[in-house]
């Protein structure tokens, strides 16, 4: 008796305890209520007050929500009125329960994040459910026609909702493979093959692909459109026949299309770059990124094993079975190089990542670390390991199952979006690009004078413009990130034969992958003569053809080319020599000095050095915006300091002026030959790989599209280089891009 005692009391206790707790959280909820009815108005009030127009645009998106939740409900209603199953009654009744919940979280108790979540896998599931229990006999009930309708408005109000939406800019583009929305409400649609007895496994897998596809042309993959395009067809005509289901067409019409629309608008209205879209997924850890790849192999891998079971019961399985298992061993060793590639490739992405700050983007790194040679030399491997896939695909054709043709589609997006990633890299990423500078003391000396006799203070503010000059050089290499081979400062004049065998280093020096780098950037400040000679020690002087013919020494006509960077009083006649050069891609980017009287009385002179000042103001952006703000203090700036800040200003003591050869309009960024190509996959792959890759390593005039020129549009490559050249000559651009963040300036 008093162990019973003990234990009623014990129950009376928990039951007095969970009324407590139950009384609490319904005064919470109570309390939680009242505020969100008072404050409410008032917030929607304010709301309305500083954009009663974007308030209202906002409320629209709804909508179409609006219409697919009574289109569901109707399905529902009319599928229990017409069968009597008890489990659609519950399905239903549970799924307004999860309505109601859902809005009382979103738009009373603040989580907006549970909210959203229920509400879409409970309209995804829905979904599901009216698409895959399809009845023929309901096919011409008024109800059921009207819940077609609604599914196809609430479709066509979401793409006018993501239209206007975008042309009104209500929305910043953002760098994301799939939205909550569209992985919730797959994730519904997975539940409801489980509920309605399909085959779920193959309903699940297709349903991956269809998410894959979008996350493809989300990256803004254009391979990945026309997979999208071969994945619906698929569908209607392969798939679900193979199923044995007839789905409701106009359902899943809706689930597709409301969030395909969106993938397929971003391609013209999101101005995001196709690496920028990839930028979410290269934001991810070190471990992430490379699971992400192993776990592609291995699927890759399962699909290849899944369609070659099937084939092997084809019923001239003697002759299949056999030239399968040839493609099979060809396929399988393209995609280990593409396993290895793309390994690889995550080892450049952690080294770039590894060098993000504020002041520069992905892009420019990518650039500097020569991810443009490795995305030339490794996407023709990537196309044929597709094309590869597709032959599989097709060989496998008449043994087709749901399972193969899920897992085909599954494969085909992510390597349609990897291929069209590599040849971003390699067709718009910037080249590579290494600098030199080399600064003397600039002593306004002149042809056939002796040495000069300089007082201390003028000895030190050449000294203090030297090192200012220098200190901006290395700022504009490390913020364009060219590879920088060295800033010497030479208090005490340049010999000849130093400065020779230093600049044929440099004009020698390549990349770590081994090619040369594609621009090579030679900046000079100090005493020139004035035809703009560089004034050397021992009377001696660099002319402009001597530094050509070391030039040419070097480059052996390997494509790149030779900017100059002068800062002297001179060097405006180098400039205009450049014009007549032919036999190089040369480039000079210089100034002309203007002695102005009203600078004179005033007591103010421009420097040699000037013009590197604002030239490095001009091209790091976040530079000259500081200087601009600077400008609206109350302490005015000097003519000095306005010099990097208005370009267009005719009262400036210094003009910028470039000038390039003849040929420049033909330069391209190095595109890697057959020999470069070779020598890089026999240095990155097995030898067992060597009797592919040496059919694969097609000469330039057989390789076409897949990496050398068309010998057929060899006509239209002159025109188009003429032109070229013809506005250079004519009409040259005030701004001209190098393609690596830097500009030529003319003024």
């Amino acid at each position: 008796m008093n162990s019973r005692s003990l234990k009623l009391q014990f129950v009376r206790k928990r039951l007095q305890h969970a009324r407590h707790n139950l009384k609490a959280f319904g005064l919470s909820v109570c309390s939680k209520a009242k505020y969100s009815a008072v404050h409410l108005p008032e917030a929607i009030a304010a709301m309305s007050k500083v954009n009663k127009t974007q308030v209202t645009l906002l409320y629209l998106r709804f909508i179409p929500e609006l219409i697919l939740i009574a289109a569901l409900g109707i399905g529902l209603y009319t599928q229990w009125t017409y069968t009597g199953d008890a489990t659609i009654s519950v399905i239903g009744i549970l799924g307004a329960f999860v309505f109601a919940v859902s809005c009382a979280l979103r738009f009373y108790l603040g989580y907006q994040d549970v909210g959203r979540a229920l509400f879409h896998t409970w309209v995804g599931c829905l979904t599901g459910i009216l698409a895959f229990t399809n009845r023929s006999e309901l096919q011409y009930v008024t109800l059921e026609e009207v819940m077609e309708a609604m599914f196809m408005s609430s479709m066509v109000l979401g793409w006018c909702w993501n239209l206007l939406e975008r042309m009104l800019k209500l929305r910043p583009a953002q760098a994301q493979l799939l939205t909550v929305s569209e992985g919730l409400e797959s994730l519904g649609l997975i539940i409801a093959s489980l509920v309605t007895g399909v085959d779920c496994v193959a309903l699940s897998l297709f349903t991956l692909a269809y998410i894959f596809h979008i996350s493809a042309m989300r990256l803004k993959s254009f391979m990945g459109l026309l997979t999208f395009i071969g994945f619906i067809f698929v569908g209607i005509f392969l798939f679900f026949p193979s199923l044995e289901v007839k789905p409701n067409i106009y359902a899943l019409t809706c689930f597709v299309g409301r969030h395909a629309f969106q993938s397929l608008i971003d391609f013209y209205f999101c101005g995001l770059s196709m690496i920028d879209r990839w930028q979410s997924f290269f934001d991810k850890s070190r471990l992430f990124r490379y699971i992400c790849v192993l776990l592609m192999f291995c699927l890759e891998i399962f699909f290849l094993v899944v369609v070659g079971h099937r084939t092997s019961k084809h019923k001239e399985w003697y002759i299949v079975f056999f030239l399968f298992i040839v493609v099979a061993i060809i396929w399988f060793m393209f995609h280990i190089m593409v396993f290895l590639t793309l390994w690889k490739f995550m080892g450049k992405i952690s080294e770039c990542n590894a060098s993000v700050d504020e002041e520069r983007s992905f892009q420019r790194i990518m650039a500097a670390k020569g991810l443009r040679h490795f995305g030339l030399v490794t996407q023709r491997i990537l196309l044929f390991s597709l094309l590869l896939t597709v032959g599989v695909f097709i060989l496998s054709f008449e043994t087709r199952t749901s399972y193969s043709l899920a897992l085909t589609f599954l494969v085909l997006p992510v390597e349609a979006a990897t291929l069209s990633l590599f040849w971003e890299l390699g067709d718009n990423l910037g080249g590579t690009c290494t600098g030199y500078a080399v600064i003397a003391p600039v002593t306004s000396l002149k042809a056939g004078e002796g040495a000069q006799l300089l007082t201390s203070s003028v000895v030190q503010d050449i000294s203090a413009r030297g090192t200012s000059t220098l200190a901006q050089l290395q700022q504009l290499f490390t913020y364009h990130m060219i590879q920088n081979f060295g800033c010497d400062y030479s208090s005490s004049g340049l010999e000849l034969d130093n400065l020779r065998s230093k600049l044929r280093a440099f004009f020698d020096r390549c990349t770590a992958d081994g090619p040369r780098f594609d621009t090579y950037l030679l900046y000079y400040s100090g005493d020139v003569y004035d035809s703009g000679d560089w004034a050397l020690s021992d009377t001696k002087s660099l002319t402009l053809p001597m530094l050509l013919s070391w030039w040419q020494e070097q480059n052996k006509n390997s494509g790149s080319r030779l900017i100059l960077v002068l800062d002297t009083a001179n060097s405006f006649k180098w400039a205009q020599a450049a014009a007549s050069v032919r036999d190089s891609f040369l480039a000079v980017q210089t100034c002309r000095y203007i002695a102005r009287p009203e600078a004179a009385e005033a007591g103010e002179r421009c420097w040699v050095g000037s013009f590197t000042r604002a030239y490095v103001l001009f091209n790091n952006s976040h530079h000259q915006k500081r200087d601009r703000d600077a400008s609206g203090g109350k302490t005015p700036l000097t003519e000095q300091e306005i010099v990097g800040l208005d370009w267009s200003s005719r009262e400036r003591p210094v003009r910028a002026m470039y000038r390039v050869s003849r040929t420049w309009a033909n330069f391209s960024f190095h595109r890697p030959g057959p020999k470069e190509v070779g020598d890089y996959w026999r240095t990155t792959f097995p030898k067992a790989m060597s009797p592919l890759l040496r059919c694969l390593n097609l000469p330039e005039s057989t390789a076409g599209s897949l990496g050398g020129p068309i010998p057929c549009l060899g006509c239209s490559g002159c025109v188009v280089r003429w032109l070229r050249w013809l506005q250079m000559s004519w009409l040259p651009p005030r701004q001209l891009d190098t393609g690596h963040g830097l500009q030529l300036i003319s003024t």
